[in-house]
Parts: C-alpha cells; structure tokens; sequence
C-alpha cells in the first residue's frame, strides 16, 4: 500500500479519536519519556504529510510543540501512540522531535529532505610549485610549461601531458602520481614506457582499449602507449597540439595549431582532413552522436561539425559560441559571449555540457605575449541546449584557491577533462597543479 494511502488511513483514525470526548481521551504522562519509534515518510520536502509512531503522546494536539529540524511543524491529528502532521517548507535535514510541557522525545533517524548538490573544487595533485616528483597529493611535482592537457580513462585514472617534464604521469583516483612514460629528458626514442622520450608533449587521449595517444608537440609526432607500456610513433602531424577519440568507432582525431585543420588518423597511419581553413586551433571533444567541438584559439571561438556530414572532403563549421577576433570574459547566448584565446574543451559524459579551459598558456598564452593578462582565469560552461555560455569555475583574477565555484581560483587553466562520474579535472598550469571539480551531495 502506498505511503499517503497509510496516512489517509490514520488520518480516519485519529479523526474518529480526537472526536471523542475530551475526557475520554489518554492523556500525556509527564513522569514517562516520550518515545518517537519511526516515521514516514522518511524522506520529503516542505508541505510532506507525516505520521509519527511512538508513545505517551497525548490526547489532543494542545500543548504539543513538533519540530522538524528545528522548524515547527503543523499537527493535524494525534493519539497516544500517533501524530500526524505537515512538514515545515525549508525545514530541511534533520530529527523530528515531540515536546509537552518541560519533556522531549527525539527520533534516532533524521527525515531527509531531497539531497541539494553542490560543486566543489579540489587540488587532486602538485605542490604548487614547478618541479619533478611522484608521490601522493602534494607530494608530487609537475612542470606544466606552454599549455597540456589531460585526460581520464573509464577507472577514473587521470593521464597527464608534463610538457616541461617531457614525459606522462598518471594520478590514481586517490591521487597517487607516477611516471606512466618518458625519461623526463626531452627526446624522440620509442621502446618501453622508462625508456621511451618525448619532447614538450601537448595532450593525452584514452581510447576504448586503454590505449594512450600523445600529442608529442615539439617532435611533431602522434605517439602510442599501449596498457602494457609499450610506445610506439603512430603518425607525423606537424604542430600537434589536440587529440580525441570518436566514442562511436574508437578513431582518433588530432588538431594541428597552425595548420588551422583537424585530421583523421586512419589506420595506415595516414592523415584525412576533416576540417581545415581555420586560424590556430587547440582542443577537440567528440559526443556520443558523432559531434566533433572544436576550439579556435586564435579567433577565441568555439566550432560544431557532425562527423557524419564529413563524407568527400573536408566538412563545413558552424560557430556555436564566441565573437570571432573578440576577446573577453562574457557570460550570456553563445553568439554575444566572449571568450579570451580557450585552449582545451572537454563534455561530460553525465549531462553533455561542454567545458572550456580558459587561458591559451602560461603567462597569457605562449603565443601571444601579452604580458599575463588574460582575462579568463577560469572554467567556461557551454550548454548543448542552446549553446548558452555562463562561468562554471573561477574568474577572471589569477590565484590558487579551493572551495567553492565561486571561491576557487586558477592560474593559467589549459587542460580540461571529464570523469565517468561527471567530476571535472583541470590542469592548473602555472600553479602546477590538477584540480579536480567533485559533485557532492548535500542535505540542507
């Protein structure tokens, strides 16, 4: 029998009873404990009905005073073993208490009010200072130079590019950091994962197998590690500075900066442009559909093109968020929002927003000398319902502070990835850190 079923049924009940006489009713005994046994529901919000079972309640509702975290609730019918009553709007978590006269009767459970989710932003790894070290938490050192990327696997592990460390580390879920591959001195070697070399590496991808793909940057190279930590060259692309996995077929895609194109790489190890004509270009995702995102640094916009549509030749963009050449940190719908030179996108598997990395490199971006004074020091969060644009993280002052969305702030942000389970991992460049943004549940 359904819940408010139960209740309309006590409700008769204590109807019937409390229309009795009023000196046929049991009355409260002030010299035994008043007992709450359960409730339910256990769970609800403001305007709830509830019944509460216990003993030595009392007769008719005058005189008691029921609680509901705190907040009073109103009492529409009562027994000796019985209350019934509504929850108080906004009384949130917390135990349901029963008084008369000077005596409390607490329950042991709290009733719950429907969980409120809020982001938090974390330091996941790195101390905050340049160096070279693995470890847990901030034991571990990075030298995050130019602008890398980061990517995480279906366990949760997150591999990143050390560009200035010319090597991949690996970050446990419990922030264990190690060397996945590379010597940490730059060079061009493949074999196995501690001798293998890579020079200033841009971006990691993982694909369906737990193969890890690197943008090898300065040895314009597209490279291969397997799970067994084998390494091996898969490609040349010159300026190589993105990488992503189509989720559909498991193909690999790069972006090459300068180029201003964005490749396929067959299996042969040759090169099908998908699209091309653009100014720089950096981070690349790609959706369940099929919908490859694009970010054009050089013009701080954001492209859309389905792969599908690609078929004889190189395919046809559309802009879906940014003014192209504008630069700026502007919240709103997609076409008035500004961007200033994005550099990494991501999309969360769990709700499909997208995610962009703010700042093209450090110091404002290695391209572009000017001075450290980008204004987007932060996480942007693009709706695919309408491509409308609002700050998720951050703002548009430089800093290294956890806490809230709002509370946190960043130094250099260029990498962007998204857990399985929606929480969202950020390379900290000049701070030399992975932060990591968790959803955590919260009953107020």
């Amino acid at each position: 029998m359904h819940t408010i079923n139960k209740l309309y049924i006590w409700l008769v009940i204590l109807l019937g009873i409390t229309g009795c006489k009023q000196n046929d009713l049991p009355r409260h005994n002030p010299g035994t404990p008043i007992v709450i046994d359960r409730f339910i529901p256990e769970e609800g919000q403001g305007g709830t009905e509830m019944m509460i079972f216990g003993r030595n309640f009392s007769g008719d509702t005058t005189g008691v005073v029921v609680t509901v975290n705190g907040a009073r609730a109103t009492v529409t019918g009562i027994n000796h073993e019985r209350i019934l009553l509504t929850v108080p709007e906004g009384a949130g978590t917390g135990l349901v208490e029963v008084q008369i006269g000077n005596q409390k009767g607490s329950s042991t459970v709290p009733f719950k009010f429907p969980p409120v989710f809020q982001w938090r932003v974390t330091t996941l790894a790195g101390s905050g200072q340049a160096g070279y070290a693995d470890g847990t938490g901030s034991a571990a050192q990075f030298r995050f130079d130019r602008a890398p990327g980061l990517a995480v696997d279906a366990e949760g592990n997150v591999y990143v590019a050390d560009a200035g460390n010319h090597c991949i580390r690996k970050i446990t879920p419990q922030g264990e950091v190690s060397t996945f591959a590379g010597t940490g001195v730059a060079g061009y070697a493949d074999g196995g994962a501690d001798q293998a070399q890579f020079d200033t590496p841009f971006d990691v991808a993982v694909d369906q197998d737990n193969n890890v793909f690197v943008a090898d940057t300065w040895n314009a190279k597209l490279r291969k590690i397997t799970p067994e930590g084998t390494v091996s060259t898969v490609t040349g692309v010159g300026d190589i500075v993105g990488i992503a996995i189509d989720p559909r077929n498991n193909q690999v895609l790069v972006s090459s900066l300068t180029n201003g194109a964005i490749y396929r790489v067959e299996d042969s190890g040759n090169l099908t442009t998908v699209l091309q004509g653009l100014g720089w270009v950096s981070g690349l995702a790609i959706n369940e559909e099929g919908i490859l995102f694009v970010v054009e640094t050089g013009k701080s916009v954001i492209h859309r093109l389905d792969l599908k549509s690609v078929v004889d030749g190189p395919g046809v963009s559309t802009i879906i968020a940014g003014m192209p050449g504008q630069t700026g940190w502007e919240d709103g719908p997609g076409a008035s929002a500004k961007f200033d030179r994005p550099w990494g996108i991501a999309i969360s598997p769990v709700t499909g927003m997208l995610f962009v990395a703010g700042d093209a490199g450090p110091y404002g971006g290695p391209w572009y000398d000017d001075g450290g004074n980008n204004t987007n020091q932060c996480i942007r969060q693009i709706n695919p319902r309408g491509w409308e644009v609002s700050t998720f993280a951050g703002a548009p002052e430089r800093g290294y502070v956890d806490g809230s969305l709002e509370e946190a702030r960043f130094n250099n942000p260029t990498g962007v990835a998204v857990g399985p389970d929606g929480s969202v991992y950020i390379v900290d460049a000049n701070n030399h850190s992975i932060r990591k943004i968790v959803r955590e549940e919260v009953y107020e």
